[in-house]
């Protein structure tokens, strides 16, 4: 049961995020959907803890996807704070844009560990590459590729809405009084 809730939230985590990425920002949907995201992922982080990990090195019940479900949530934290607190922290909206889609990176990196083993023998057996090559083959294209693919979209996104609001969409001065 906690692993099909674990998979629930984390597909919702997904849709949620991708049609964030995609959606104007700022409306009151984007602040809904956000809403919805941040909620979906710190629920699918905390329900981590429910499955034991089977995989790589563990700490009793608790291993590397653990760790990474700690991050997640640190990075959802930093993308959210800024929001919050937005009159007080300078350049918040720069601050919510990077963390919030570097938690969503993160979460299609997650997503994509659990393909990890079938894709490697994929590419031993009909592929035929090595243990070793296919091994770091998959570690490529399961962690690597969403690094840069989300760096360039993430950076392309700034440079978007640096261009339409000026610099100010990224650095709004402290109110000052």
């Amino acid at each position: 049961m906690s692993a099909l809730l674990h998979t629930a939230l984390g597909v919702a985590a997904l849709g949620l995020g991708l049609t964030l990425a995609a959606r104007r920002k700022g409306t009151a949907v984007h602040k809904w959907l956000g809403r919805s995201y941040a909620l979906a992922m710190l629920a699918l982080c905390l329900s981590s803890f429910a499955i034991p990990s089977e995989i790589g090195p563990t700490w009793g019940r608790f291993g590397v996807f653990h760790a990474i479900a700690v991050m997640g949530v640190v990075y959802l934290a930093l993308g959210v704070a800024p929001v919050l607190w937005r009159g007080d922290v300078r350049e918040w909206y720069q601050k919510h844009l990077y963390f919030t889609l570097w938690s969503f990176v993160g979460l299609l990196m997650a997503t994509l560990s659990h393909v990890y083993e079938p894709v490697a023998l994929a590419l031993m057996d009909p592929v035929g590459l090595s243990q070793q090559a296919a091994v770091l083959a998959t570690a490529v294209l399961v962690w690597g590729v969403p690094v840069v693919l989300g760096t360039v979209f993430i950076e392309r996104l700034k440079a978007k809405y640096r261009r339409k609001y000026g610099d100010g969409a990224f650095g709004e001065p402290l109110a000052t009084a």
